[in-house]
């Protein structure tokens, strides 16, 4: 990192960006693809590790992170008092923006999501809306001094899981402190992250896990519905988990409490909503009933998603290669995840997870969840097909290889298209020829 201007914490700043260049050994150009994986224009935290897993795979020992952090002030309204830390950090009206300009020989000029290169530090107002705050956890309880945090402080009241943790691979080699993976300051708890901010987690360590996996078929797409606990530790409860999104010309977003909120009855919550004979289980017709009514009332392009979630962790990942070859360990009747289901809905406050009747996967109607199947597979959509005509190169190449199961649906539509059109060709000569 490039040396903080004077101006940024004593003047008033007018503009600031994070600048983010990568030099690598070598001048093949790097396709797009390779970096905003989804093509909507950002870099999220997702994409920045498989960009790291990326670096790590090809140019491990030859490249560098170079990041600047720039910013337009005042000369003239210098003072001796700094701005707050909030400043940068939580409110990020400094260094809010970050852009990716290059990777070697490839011009990108992407916008990335500042907070992967600026840390947010906690502050005590927010503390108090995360897990540790609403349980009543003081800051003097875990710093007890100026020193680093460490497993100690979390023994007080997690013992349980330290004794299990301590003898697998990470324990026993001291290779991740408790807060290396969890976040104290995090208003989300873990059962709130979704599958992709789980990766993202482990690969700040693992960042060849993208590379290491190249045996599994569809290596992105896994990662895109499965978190690495889903494999690495067995013993973990996994459940197939359902969600309520939709499609915005700037990408696909989750819906949250705001916009489910006015759809509700006076004085009801989403449960007693969606749960309509109030067995504390969803059926396929009470969550069909629910969905059709916020695709009426929101008028958004809804879609039922759903991946494989941990839902109970069992702080043991000492297994590295489990079943590798067994597809049939998931792709099966007999999948783990088949006997527990949930759907997950937004609340005020974190998530809610309400039980779904293990029936529903298959009595949904193709119209609700139009973006999943048993295999976890999406269908070939438009954006597929004009992407792998756009693409060139070795862009081309590898959303080829992406495309994974999506090759069935190509292909049948091309031959749909092509009989579709002999069809109209043997009419039109047929009544030519009768002439």
């Amino acid at each position: 990192m490039k040396r903080l201007q004077c101006a940024a914490c004593h003047a008033a700043v007018t503009a600031s960006e994070i600048e983010v260049d990568i030099a690598v050994s070598g001048n093949k150009p790097i396709g797009k693809f390779k970096v905003d994986r989804d093509g909507n224009g950002i870099i999220d935290a997702k994409e920045w590790s498989f960009v790291q897993a990326f670096l790590e795979q090809h140019h491990k020992g030859g490249y560098q992170i170079n990041k600047s952090f720039t910013v337009t002030a005042d000369v003239h309204t210098v003072t001796g008092k700094p701005v707050a830390c909030a400043s940068c950090h939580i409110d990020r009206k400094i260094f809010g923006r970050a852009r990716l300009k290059s990777i070697g020989p490839t011009t990108y000029d992407i916008p990335v999501d500042p907070k992967l290169f600026l840390e947010e530090i906690p502050s005590i107002a927010r503390y108090k809306e995360t897990v540790h705050g609403k349980r009543g956890v003081l800051c003097a309880d875990c710093h007890v001094s100026t020193a680093k945090i460490s497993d100690t402080v979390c023994i007080n009241c997690h013992k349980e899981l330290f004794n299990l943790y301590k003898y697998s691979d990470h324990g026993t080699k001291d290779a991740a402190q408790c807060t290396d993976c969890h976040n104290p300051h995090r208003i989300k708890s873990y059962k709130d992250l979704d599958a992709q901010e789980r990766v993202a987690i482990c690969a700040r360590c693992h960042k060849n896990y993208v590379s290491s996996h190249t045996w599994l078929p569809n290596t992105a797409l896994h990662f895109h519905y499965l978190e690495c606990t889903t494999c690495h530790s067995p013993e973990s409860q996994k459940s197939m988990v359902f969600t309520f999104r939709y499609r915005t010309p700037q990408g696909e977003s989750s819906l949250t409490y705001e916009e489910i909120k006015p759809l509700l009855p006076p004085g009801s919550d989403p449960a007693s909503s969606i749960d309509i004979n109030g067995d504390h289980i969803v059926s396929s017709y009470e969550l069909g009933n629910f969905f059709l009514q916020l695709r009426e009332r929101l008028g958004k392009q809804l879609y039922l998603d759903g991946s494989i979630l941990v839902t109970q962790v069992y702080h043991n990942f000492t297994v590295t290669r489990h079943h590798e070859k067994e597809c049939t360990a998931c792709h099966s009747k007999d999948a783990p995840f088949y006997a527990s289901m949930f759907l997950v809905v937004p609340e005020q406050e974190g998530q809610l997870y309400i039980a779904v009747k293990g029936t529903a996967l298959s009595a949904l109607p193709i119209s609700l969840a139009t973006d999943l199947t048993v295999l976890g597979e999406e269908k070939i959509r438009h954006e597929d097909i004009r992407r792998l005509f756009r693409a060139k190169g070795d862009e081309r190449s590898a959303f080829m290889r992406e495309l994974g199961l999506k090759w069935i649906d190509f292909v049948a539509v091309t031959l749909g298209i092509l009989v579709f059109c002999f069809v109209v060709l043997h009419a039109v000569l047929r009544v030519f020829t009768r002439r």
